[in-house]
């Protein structure tokens, strides 16, 4: 029987982009578009597929409903940090932007993602891609917790980290019955 370690969360594609302005040079390097820090305001942000609870924009930025949002506050309540929605304020369906706080490093060895070529201005990878399995260094997920990768995954403006539950987290998670989120296991 095969035992699983972890689960990597993903939330469905919401037709949208966090980042307002990429031509702002504050934002994404004019070099190679990478954002230069997660830390993007955008109360303006308008989401368009507002009938997932967990969900994604194409720039790699989360967003969450209300439902989502209490059940993280009950699993986990020291892995986010959230920002309502305010633009979004519409028959009381209420969204917020998550941000996970507790990051993983990943096994590189063993995911073996695809870097490209490091950007002259910004260093970071213009883009990233292609890891095998998302492995953490020494299999170390906790069973309780939402977490992130220290890597981001994506190219350009659109690159983005990739989110990992525990066991545990991800069991509550799936009981839930939440739109738009899917589950898959990281077999050991």
């Amino acid at each position: 029987m095969t035992q699983i370690r972890h689960f990597v969360l993903w939330g469905a594609d919401n037709d949208g982009y966090w980042t307002p302005d990429l031509k702002n040079d504050a934002l994404c390097c004019p070099l190679c578009s990478c954002k230069l820090s997660r830390a993007i305001e955008n109360p303006g942000f308008r989401l368009k597929k507002r009938h997932y609870d967990l969900s994604a924009t194409y720039d790699g930025f989360t967003v969450a409903s209300a439902k989502f949002l209490a059940l993280l506050e009950a699993v986990a309540p020291d892995s986010f940090d959230a920002t309502e929605l305010h633009a979004n304020l519409r028959d009381g369906v209420r969204h917020w932007k998550l941000e996970f706080k507790r990051m993983l490093p990943l096994d590189l060895a063993r995911a073996r993602p695809v870097f490209g070529p490091r950007c002259d201005r910004c260093g970071r990878h213009t883009h990233v891609s292609g890891a095998i399995d998302y492995f953490v260094e020494g299999d170390a997920v906790p069973q309780q917790g939402l977490f992130r990768t220290d890597l981001e995954f994506g190219s350009g403006f659109e690159q983005g980290p990739i989110l990992l539950a525990g066991v545990q987290t991800a069991q509550r998670l799936a009981q839930a019955g939440l739109k738009g989120l899917t589950l898959d296991p990281v077999a050991a």
